[in-house]
């Protein structure tokens, strides 16, 4: 009688949790959207030199825009975010109309638009809301802030930055992160 070899089987076997990894990270990696950056890539390709002629008339306003974290409200997983803009010469610019797009970096498909609203205490202050529900955790978010500002010589005089931020509550600051 033939005595059984082992190996044989063994190789079924590896070839089977082969099988079973690759079966479990393409599952995972289709199942989540976090790979989404940007959803029409082709049509953003054909508008590339139009966004690099407006980044340079956005740069050539003089206008300067801080983005910060504001104020923070755990028990509705809210950040209020402030965005301060400055003309050339370090005066507040009023009468803009802002709005921000907003998304954390590794869930780039759930995008929140935002409305800046200006502050009635302290010109050149705009504040908007950030909600992170579940959906959204936190952590470094980034936020594309537009500004137009309509003048007598011109329709509108638009302004672009991207800011990246990183929100946390303070009972989450300390944790190890999930």
């Amino acid at each position: 009688m033939k005595k059984f070899s082992i190996w044989p089987a063994g190789i079924f076997v590896l070839l089977g949790l082969n099988v079973a990894i690759v079966a479990t990270t393409v599952a995972l990696a289709a199942s989540t959207d976090s790979s989404v950056v940007e959803s029409r890539p082709y049509e953003k390709s054909l508008q590339w030199d139009a966004e690099q002629r407006h980044k340079v008339a956005s740069k050539e306003l003089g206008w300067e825009c801080k983005v910060v974290v504001n104020a923070v409200n755990e028990a509705s997983r809210t950040v209020t975010v402030r965005a301060t803009f400055t003309d050339a010469s370090g005066s507040p610019l009023v009468g803009l109309n802002v709005s921000a797009l907003a998304f954390h970096h590794a869930h780039a498909s759930k995008r929140q638009t935002i409305d800046l609203t200006s502050s009635i205490d302290h010109p050149g202050e705009y504040v908007g809301i950030i909600s992170t529900d579940n959906r959204a955790p936190l952590g470094l978010w980034r936020v594309d802030v537009t500004a137009d500002k309509a003048t007598a010589t011109s329709s509108r005089r638009a302004f672009e930055q991207t800011t990246d931020l990183m929100l946390s509550f303070a009972s989450e600051a300390g944790s190890p992160s999930k």
